[in-house]
């Protein structure tokens, strides 16, 4: 069984020769330079085949000899091989290197491609819907301000209420959303503590109320959209029809790279 197993070796090896052979004979086209490292390949295995037929002075000097020459061929040829496909490479790289950073370009464009399509079709709703919530946040904010100004103008100290509304409104106008929150869960505890029905308390109770609009006037003019700040779609359309543009330009020059990758590995090809 064993003997079998050898020959299988062996002839894969000698087709690995013959197929390595073909290659260094048909593949390329030498310069000098590439000559220059097909000879230092040579002298290599040369002193390789000879170490190698040193190791093998118990045989016969005839097969000792074949040995040594068998074993710089095919180490010639592995070496020779291993450098053409080493140079080979270094003259794909200029190819490789424009064709993945295209294939970066072209990723990147889609992806803006996409955020384009799903802004503009964001945008067309939100345009519809922006004068629909100005609408509704301006009644909301004009119901608030009639409230705070019927506290201000009760109770016959109509200047001082109007002077603390004031003050509510640069307070709150200084605070972040977050203090803003916490502030309107504070005066939200006080309104369920001043419940009483004495008149005390239903006047802190209107005060609190007062302040509570203030506040959100405060918020909703924060929050309040502003349909001239949204990009009509027209413009967003030509956005997008520019982004087009450019992901098929970036395309015909990747057909283009890859046309003449094609072109430089179909001849043969000379290592310089």
């Amino acid at each position: 069984m064993w003997v079998w197993a050898v020959f299988g070796v062996v002839a894969v090896l000698i087709w690995l020769v013959i197929a390595g052979s073909a290659r260094l004979t048909t593949r390329f086209e030498y310069t000098k330079k590439s000559l220059w490292g097909l000879y230092m390949c040579g002298v290599v295995s040369i002193v390789l085949g000879m170490c190698f037929g040193l190791r093998t002075l118990e045989w016969p000097p005839v097969f000792g000899a074949m040995a040594g020459t068998v074993a710089s061929g095919v180490i010639f040829i592995g070496l020779a091989n291993a450098m053409t496909e080493a140079w080979l490479r270094t003259r794909l790289a200029m190819y490789d290197n424009a064709i993945e950073r295209l294939l970066d370009d072209e990723y990147r464009q889609r992806n803006k491609l996409e955020s384009a399509r799903d802004r503009m079709h964001g945008e067309s709703l939100g345009q519809q819907g922006a004068f629909h919530r100005q609408r509704e946040m301006e009644e909301r904010r004009a119901d608030l301000q009639a409230m705070v100004d019927s506290w201000q103008q009760g109770g016959g100290v109509t200047r001082i209420r109007s002077v603390k509304a004031q003050e509510w409104r640069q307070l709150f106008s200084s605070m972040s959303e977050d203090a803003l929150a916490r502030e309107r869960e504070r005066l939200k505890s006080e309104t369920a503590m001043a419940s009483g029905r004495d008149e005390q308390s239903i006047e802190r109770q209107r005060q609190i109320k007062a302040e509570l609009a203030v506040l959100d006037i405060e918020v909703i003019e924060r929050h309040m959209p502003d349909p001239a700040e949204i990009p009509p779609v027209e413009s967003l359309l030509a956005d997008q029809e520019q982004v087009k543009g450019n992901l098929e330009g970036i395309r015909d020059k990747l057909a283009e790279w890859r046309r003449e990758r094609a072109m430089f590995l179909s001849g043969k090809i000379r290592l310089e």
